[in-house]
């Protein structure tokens, strides 16, 4: 199909198979009720969540996320183009190969070690539980104060960070320590700002 919209509120949908969604397929998801894909995507379309959740169980392939509200919770590792996240909750489990990120709201949680490029962020909060959750390379630019927060284990990123006007809050969970390419930050401590 060219377009798919899910505009569920009182159901909820999942798609299964051994087929996959391909070719210019775009996806919106409104409602607030849920979609689960168990089916392979790898179509180039875009890719909306605007209400309402969407579940991902297979390896997917994403030209273009964007998250304005709602949830997307992936269980395995995808490949992803880009991703806006201006609300709501992404939570990527597994290793994730992101090419860039653009964070200005909501919630984002990274579960595991992920290949991740050039990271924008304006706001909201970016919750790390692994080493290189954020990536290894490329820049994370951060501006507005938003939130990193490192929990569950310490952690190591090589990431480069720039700090622009209003900064960044680094958290840190007690007793774990966050270390940024060498430089061990809030051991054992609560927050910090660079």
């Amino acid at each position: 199909p060219g377009s798919m919209l899910f505009s569920n509120s009182t159901q909820n949908y999942t798609i299964s198979g051994p087929g996959q969604i391909s070719g210019n397929t775009t996806l919106t998801k409104n409602g607030t009720g849920a979609l689960t894909l168990n089916s392979l995507f790898d179509a180039t379309g875009a890719v909306t969540i605007n209400d309402g959740t969407l579940n991902l169980n297979a390896a997917n392939t994403f030209t273009s996320l964007t998250l304005n509200a709602g949830a997307l919770n992936s269980t395995v590792g995808s490949s992803f183009g880009e991703i806006n996240v201006a609300s709501g909750s992404l939570t990527l489990d597994g290793t994730n190969q992101i090419l860039s990120m653009a964070i200005s709201g909501g919630t984002t949680v990274m579960s595991s070690t992920n290949t991740v490029g050039a990271i924008a962020f304006s706001g909201g909060a970016i919750e790390s539980r692994a080493d290189n959750a954020i990536g290894n390379a490329g820049t994370l630019t951060a501006t507005n104060n938003g939130l990193l927060r490192a929990s569950t284990v310490s952690q190591t990123t090589n990431k480069a960070f720039s700090i622009g006007t209003g900064g960044i809050t680094i958290q840190v969970d007690d007793t774990l320590d966050y270390t940024i390419r060498g430089t061990t930050t809030n051991v054992g401590a609560d927050t910090g700002n660079l």
